[in-house]
């Protein structure tokens, strides 16, 4: 899986995880909305189940109306009784105009409306109208008063009025058994909503949960292993044969260029140490020279006991002069190797700054995609509370996820604060590199001491050259005719005067690199090689001490 996935940078796994976050949050939130529409759909329902029943009662009422109406004219005579047997009449009509339109979907109460309409104009046929023109006419003559008794005790229009009130009891009935259904099925759609948010909740928390960890661990292990190998560089443990392990996304990168800056600095001791033994060669040949110089002299040993004491005075200064030629080059390798220091806490100090703007700068990137992400679910879960709330007790469960929602938004926030953090870390490594330049500052301070005292060491050397000068001037005519010779030696003094410029060039090159570091098996054997060489050479200079122990 680490393979994989090495591939993506940092930002592309950031929208991964916290995208895949979002996508559950919206399948909830669809979810949601779409039981709740069905919810909103089926208490619709509801209210017009509600209308028909409505309306059915409506029809049964009028129909008791003109039931009483038509008997109160019947025993009165009144007209004032007909009064609501006519309103009965006209809101029949209406009701059941109005339940037709309220179940025009329904075929069987349609056909329970349709028989109730003709049963109906049976009964106002076969029941009402009679006996109302019957008393009508009794109203006229008295003696016809015992056929409106007669009639209506035949009740001919119970059984058709019996049958409408079977019938809208029928529709009733069926009315409420849908009400019945929709109610059961509303309340499984609750719970089904219910289960999905809660598991859904769930599912965005522990995924949130897991992506915090593995976010923590994919930038917390590759920045160790950056700082141990800056650590061990900075310290002074100076294993230029360490490289950063294959670090994935923006790491690799950062990766990549340290060890390609510590490969450098490798190539840069590297030939420092081959510059030291080319110094050692150039010495070795001052050796030779200074060793034909001393045979030639013992020829001329002869003409030399003139100028014994002259000689002893000579012998003293000119083991002075190497004395302090010896402390020079101690103090300007000293210097050198200060200098190297001092090169070497500038480089570390470069490169860290800039591996730490580049880090802070990633993270920065980091901050504001989990601020932003942070911020839009804060206000997902704002809309999704007040559309809750518009939702009133139906949307409570709801609610309750909105505000999962928000706790999410919140600890999205905790991680930008936590990695920010990490930018404050960097920041103190900005501080570290300003004492690394304080300290190279000091370095090159002693490097300046030390190149002045080379040069009073140089004075001395003057000094007694020009005493030496005095000697040779009281021995000038005992060795006239060692004249040949000396120029011989004066041609090897340039010899060597150019080898010690040789030398001179190197320790100048030495002041600007490293001193002692690690280095890989093939470039120390190398180094040893050209050592080895060097010490080859350097074996014949004792017959040279003999002759001027002499």
């Amino acid at each position: 899986m680490k393979t994989s996935t090495a591939q993506f940078g940092i930002a592309t796994r950031l929208y991964a995880g916290f995208g895949l976050i979002v996508a559950i949050l919206l399948v909830l939130l669809t979810v949601a909305y779409t039981n709740f529409s069905k919810l909103n759909q089926a208490n619709d329902w509801n209210v017009h189940t509600y209308e028909v029943l409505g309306a059915s009662q409506n029809v049964l009422e009028s129909l008791i109306n003109m039931e009483t109406g038509e008997r109160g004219y019947a025993l009165t005579g009144a007209s004032a009784s007909l009064e609501p047997y006519d309103n009965g009449k006209v809101a029949f009509k209406e009701n059941l105009a109005k339940a037709r339109s309220l179940t025009a979907n329904n075929e069987k109460q349609q056909a329970r409306l349709k028989k109730i309409e003709e049963l109906q104009q049976q009964w106002l046929a076969a029941a009402a109208e009679p006996a109302i023109a019957l008393r009508k006419a009794a109203n006229e003559d008295s003696a016809k008063m015992q056929a409106v008794v007669a009639f209506e005790q035949s009740a001919k229009g119970k059984a058709t009025m019996d049958q409408m009130r079977v019938l809208i009891s029928e529709l009733v009935d069926a009315e409420r058994v849908l009400l019945v259904e929709r109610g059961k099925n509303a309340a499984v759609l609750r719970s089904a909503t219910s289960a999905t948010l809660v598991g859904g909740g769930m599912l965005a928390l522990s995924l949130s949960i897991l992506l915090a960890v593995l976010l923590a661990r994919m930038v917390l292990t590759p920045l160790r292993a950056i700082l141990h190998a800056t650590e061990d560089l900075r310290s002074g443990d100076g294993d230029l044969t360490y490289r950063l392990p294959v670090l994935s996304a923006e790491f690799g990168q950062v990766a990549t260029s340290l060890n390609g800056f510590i490969q450098r600095l490798h190539d840069i001791i590297t030939d420092v140490r081959r510059g030291t033994v080319t110094i050692a060669s150039a010495s070795e040949e001052i050796a030779t020279g200074n060793l034909d110089l001393s045979s030639r002299t013992e020829q001329q040993a002869s003409s030399l006991e003139e100028t014994a004491s002259s000689m002893e005075e000579l012998t003293s200064t000119v083991k002075q002069n190497a004395d302090n030629a010896r402390q020079a080059t101690g103090l300007a390798g000293s210097a050198a190797d200060v200098a190297l220091r001092g090169s070497s806490v500038v480089s570390n100090v470069v490169s860290t700054m800039t591996e730490i703007n580049s880090s802070a700068k990633q993270i920065a990137d980091i901050i504001g995609v989990i601020d932003g992400i942070a911020f839009q679910t804060n206000i997902l879960a704002l809309n999704a509370a007040v559309e809750a709330a518009r939702a009133g007790e139906q949307g409570r469960g709801f609610a309750v996820v909105a505000s999962e929602v928000r706790s999410l938004a919140h600890r999205s926030a905790t991680a930008a604060k936590e990695i920010k953090t990490l930018i404050d870390d960097s920041v103190g490594k900005v501080e570290t590199g300003t004492r690394l330049v304080a300290d190279a500052g000091s370095t090159m301070d002693e490097i300046v001491a030390s190149v002045r005292r080379v040069t009073d060491i140089m004075s001395e050397i003057t000094a007694a050259s020009t005493e030496q000068e005095a000697g040779i001037m009281q021995i000038n005519q005992a060795i006239a005719e060692m004249d040949g010779a000396t120029q011989q030696n004066a041609a090897l003094v340039e010899q060597a005067a150019a080898a010690s410029e040789s030398m001179q060039d190197q320790a100048r090159h030495l002041e600007q690199v490293v001193g002692v570091f690690k280095l890989d098996a093939s470039a120390s054997v190398a180094v040893s090689s050209a050592g080895g060489a060097g010490a080859s050479v350097s074996a014949p200079r004792k017959p040279a001490l003999r002759l001027r122990a002499v």
